[in-house]
């Protein structure tokens, strides 16, 4: 029996592309033989290596192997999937809902639709489904998706890569006395970055002029992008900083220098950044929606409301209460715990071996 792994793209640094690089690696570890094969692979992945190939000119599983699917978008992947004989589990990284891009770009909301879409219709098609949080899960019995057959699973992350060093001339840059209130994701409607960039304005304006913040990710468009550089003027309000599209050490610079980690996105299939900001002890501030509160299993601060002067007075205690900064970073340290490495590739090996 060989694993084969398919998924639509296959990048170091990305979530689902780590995920996928980290189960091919445990489970050869367990004496498996595990092909991985995308459409798109990383320049920094070369093909034969680590048995990564494009889906071109893949073979068609046989009847006693397994596939491992990443399922997140349309593809023509799940077209196959129905032929396969063999036998199948689903990893479900979520898609974010159509409407959260209806007002800015019409073809990338059909393309989500036509997402969930063909998600739904292979409901009948894998032996067992894993999913990234509990919300995902619902998410699936919502498509109608059998509940029993579903396991939740927190998406794997590689800790030891954010033991290297930080970029040095960002920490120069940042360690200078500012607040540094942090987010991290891309840029898209649905992470709701002009409601941060709300409540940072009050935060800066009414409680703290010595603040800065910090919005790292690549542009879901230049669309969004300027939509929100126009909101800054608009509000006129200094120092948000975005960086971009960034190296790895400088990200790990970023969290080195936070003093504080902000979510208002209202739509998250798990949201690895909340892992990031507990493993750099950045205490925590986010907006109760979709999966976040599974994923900071009661640690950090959660809002309630959408409500830019409740999210500011929360940075405020945070950074001026040092007992409650100090038992949030206890919490999220506790927290972490759940998603070692180790135990969570236990489990999912534990699945593997009741498919087989």
């Amino acid at each position: 029996m060989q694993i084969i792994q398919v998924l639509v793209t296959l990048q170091k640094g990305d979530a689902i592309g780590n995920n996928a690089l980290l189960l091919a690696d445990m489970l050869r570890k367990e004496g498996y033989q595990v092909r991985t094969h995308a459409y798109h692979i990383g320049r920094d992945l070369a093909f034969g290596t680590d048995e990564i190939y494009p889906i071109e000119g893949m073979v068609t599983p046989g009847k006693g192997d397994l596939v491992l699917y990443h399922m997140c978008e349309e593809t023509p992947l799940n077209e196959l999937l129905r032929v396969w004989s063999c036998k199948k589990i689903a990893i479900y990284h979520n898609v974010t809902p159509p409407k959260f891009f209806a007002w800015l770009d019409i073809d990338v909301a059909a393309k989500q639709q036509r997402s969930l879409r063909e998600i739904a219709s292979l409901r009948n098609t894998f032996d067992r489904v894993v999913a990234d949080s509990s919300f995902n899960k619902e998410d699936l019995v919502q498509m109608g998706y059998v509940s029993k057959r579903i396991d939740v699973l927190p998406i794997l992350i590689d800790f030891p890569s954010y033991q290297q060093a930080p970029d040095s001339r960002i920490l120069r840059q940042l360690q200078d006395g500012y607040t540094n209130v942090l987010f991290v994701g891309r840029i898209a409607p649905n992470k709701k970055q002009e409601d941060v960039i709300r409540a940072f304005a009050w935060y800066k304006k009414h409680l703290n002029p010595n603040a800065r913040l910090i919005l790292i990710g690549s542009a879901f468009s230049e669309e969004y992008l300027g939509y929100l550089r126009q909101y800054i003027e608009k509000i006129d309000v200094k120092d948000v900083i975005f960086p971009g599209h960034i190296s790895f050490p400088e990200i790990l610079g970023y969290y080195k220098s936070a003093s504080v980690f902000l979510s208002m996105s209202e739509h998250e299939g798990f949201c690895v950044p909340l892992v990031e900001a507990m493993l750099f002890d950045v205490p925590i501030v986010a907006f109760d929606s979709t999966a976040i509160s599974s994923t900071l299993g009661g640690s950090g601060i959660l809002l309630k409301r959408k409500d830019p002067v409740l999210a500011a007075k929360a940075i405020e205690q945070v950074m001026r209460d040092q007992t409650l900064r100090a038992e949030m970073i206890e919490g999220q340290r506790q927290r972490l715990r759940d998603f070692d490495v180790t135990a969570l590739g236990n489990r999912f090996l534990k699945i593997v071996e009741e498919v087989c």
